[in-house]
């Protein structure tokens, strides 16, 4: 939606705050259906629940073809939303099952393919709104890709075999209750997630509502997003291909945040002295630090179900705590008339962030109890 959030705002008549809404509903439903998730899959399968998934991103999105009505445009918000947040909290899920020597390879595989998208959205939806002559349309074009990602998941399916089959038990016991919520270890990889989630949806959000306001219109300041994204997935592959070469993921996640922190500096003090190398940095940088965030949980867990749990917390906490910024991030345009105050607040959260990084010692074992709600660490 960000290429096209001015003219979301002027057609149905929303202040910033309202259009930040639109974004933060899509964060905030990734953080509660990631504690919801482990149940859904433990009763229908975490393969049926992705099929599921994205049906409902399909139709959502179909139907955005009516959201000129701001009733539709929330209720179809947030069926994408729910859609894509549990297709999402499965993911580490799988990952841990299926690729267990390989964990950091395919979670910065699918984080790239994931970032990928929303540059190809961010690419192509203010063109698209230009050709159809309606925003409307255009973000209702993107249910065809449901469609297709759809159809390539069954046909994955019917040659597979089930995940009960592969690893009977796995599923077993993954309540609420379940969750390490006690734990400071835990918590500290999710406060990790809160600040990557913060700096990437403020940035997905009104990076180009900044430029546009700074005189760009909204095709040019779409294609900037854009270039950011892709920084996003050359940073997610490169930063957790290279951490793969040694345990200590802290070098890898250290020189990911700073690389952001100069991209945010740039943006903050002379956003139209090099834009293009501050978009570049932003996106290397948190693309590489999501990648590891993300990988993080399935490191240090001790089985596919451990990390399933596990990652249902970081991801939670993360989207629930972090997913609220871009709403914060319109509050503070709407409060003093610029982006200023809120790229300075990212700043800061993202050097917390770079102390916080060297905490993530090696050779670290989170043992998660299926009955309570016990995370061990030694």
């Amino acid at each position: 939606m960000s290429p096209v959030l001015e003219q979301i705002r002027s057609t149905v008549g929303l202040g910033y705050v309202g259009v930040s809404l639109l974004t933060v509903i899509p964060t905030l439903s990734m953080g509660v259906f990631a504690f919801l998730t482990p149940m859904l899959t433990n009763r229908l399968g975490s393969e049926r629940v992705t099929t599921i998934s994205l049906g409902v991103i399909a139709v959502a999105t179909f139907a955005r073809a009516w959201s000129a009505h701001v009733i539709v445009l929330f209720a179809t918000t947030i069926g994408v939303s729910v859609g894509i947040a549990v297709a999402q909290a499965v993911l580490p899920r799988l990952v841990g099952m299926y690729f267990p020597e390989n964990a950091g390879v395919v979670t910065g595989l699918y984080m790239a393919t994931l970032v990928g998208g929303a540059g190809l959205a961010s690419a192509l939806t203010a063109p698209l709104a230009e050709a159809f002559g309606t925003w409307t349309t255009a973000l209702a074009t993107w249910g065809g890709l449901a469609v297709l990602g759809g159809g390539v998941w069954l046909a994955i399916r019917r040659r597979g075999i089930t995940e009960r089959d592969q690893h009977p038990g796995a599923a077993a016991g993954m309540e609420i209750s379940a969750l390490p919520w006690r734990r400071p270890w835990a918590w500290l990889l999710a406060g990790l997630l809160v600040g990557v989630v913060a700096i990437y949806f403020v940035e997905l959000t009104w990076l180009a509502p900044l430029y546009v306001h700074l005189g760009w219109s909204a095709s040019a300041a779409g294609y900037l997003l854009t270039v950011s994204v892709a920084g996003q997935v050359v940073g997610a592959l490169v930063v957790s291909g290279v951490s793969l070469r040694t345990a200590d993921r802290r070098p890898a996640l250290a020189f990911a945040l700073a690389t952001s922190a100069v991209g945010l500096v740039g943006v903050t003090l002379r956003p139209l002295l090099a834009p293009w190398v501050w978009a570049i940095l932003m996106g290397v940088g948190i693309g590489g630090a999501a990648a590891l965030a993300f990988t993080l949980p399935v490191d240090y867990a001790a089985s596919p179900a451990a990390a399933s749990r596990l990652s249902a917390f970081v991801i939670g906490v993360g989207y629930l705590a972090g997913g609220i910024t871009p709403l914060l991030a319109g509050w503070f345009r709407t409060l003093t008339g610029s982006y200023d105050l809120a790229l300075l607040v990212l700043v800061g959260i993202n050097l917390v962030l770079l102390a916080l990084a060297m905490a993530f010692r090696p050779a670290r074992t989170v043992e998660m109890s299926v009955v309570d709600d016990a995370c061990n660490s030694d």
